[in-house]
């Protein structure tokens, strides 16, 4: 969702993929090497992710701003461009990024450019203080037992973690994607078109999403979400034009072979009538 919100401001010339971060961010502070939104979207960027029980984190922030002072006067875990390296930490470093060039809160932003638009009327921040109708409660399976979790303060990732939606929502959102009137084919491009290290490796990853073909050659577009009382599974599949939105509120469930087992009730591909195996997704 950080991600489309990201191209509706590269859209309408506002953010350039290609320029240092800290155009856009100038309080952050240098790092030994600059990087770019590019590299930053595409988790090449060389931020950290979560340490210790960072994700447990019940510390409210007020601000995205606030929020960045988790990390920001940390060591880049690599050179930028040398490795690919998961960050949620960076993707908040984005949604300072979004701030700065939509003139707007990050929140309002999303819900101005993405929610709205698309007609996610039950997706919204997880504010932990406030009542949210329908919230669910959140589970881990320890030792075979189910136990509650705690609740956490996602005020510290409303970029990369801190959103509570539906799979109703999740699915429209996907099927925006196949819209060419709410999402370009030039947004597409910059959002599905996979990154490389500086050694010309290939990442599996664009700008938010992970692109993965599996053993019969078939294309999933997609993320898996993993927080604290919960993990997602959401792919696409252009060539079917099919979307499918997995959620739980569970911490760390295996979904099996879940996904493909889905795949083939929805699709007429001899190969997938064979026997799909399982992708590599997450």
């Amino acid at each position: 969702m950080t991600a489309l919100a990201l191209t509706t401001l590269i859209a309408r010339g506002r953010i350039d993929l290609d320029a240092d971060v800290r155009r856009y961010v100038p309080t952050f502070p240098r790092k030994e090497h600059d990087f770019s939104v590019r590299q930053l979207a595409g988790h090449l960027a060389g931020i950290r992710h979560y340490a210790g029980d960072e994700a447990y984190s019940r510390t409210h922030y007020a601000s995205v701003g606030d929020a960045l002072a988790i990390f920001k006067d940390d060591p880049l875990v690599a050179p930028p461009g040398k490795e690919w390296r998961y960050s949620s930490y960076g993707y908040n470093l984005l949604a300072a990024v979004i701030e700065q060039a939509s003139n707007k809160a990050f929140l309002d932003h999303m819900a101005e450019s993405v929610f709205v638009p698309l007609g996610m009327a039950d997706t919204e921040a997880d504010h932990i203080g406030q009542i949210v109708p329908h919230r669910g409660r959140y589970y881990v399976r320890r030792e075979g037992k189910l136990l509650n979790e705690p609740e956490v303060d996602n005020s510290n990732k409303w970029a990369s973690g801190g959103i509570l939606s539906t799979t109703d929502d999740l699915v429209r959102f996907g099927l925006a994607h196949f819209d060419d009137r709410l999402v370009s084919p030039d947004m597409r491009n910059i959002l599905w078109t996979e990154q490389r290290t500086s050694a010309g490796a290939n990442t599996g990853y664009g700008i938010g999403w992970r692109t993965v073909v599996d053993a019969e050659g078939n294309r999933w577009i997609g993320h898996g979400g993993g927080s604290i009382g919960g993990t997602t599974q959401f792919w696409l599949f252009p060539d079917q034009q099919l979307v499918i939105a997995v959620a739980s509120n569970m911490t760390e469930l295996d979904y099996g072979d879940l996904l493909p087992r889905l795949r083939n009730l929805f699709t007429d591909s001899p190969a997938i009538r064979t026997g799909c195996s399982r992708p590599k997704v997450g």
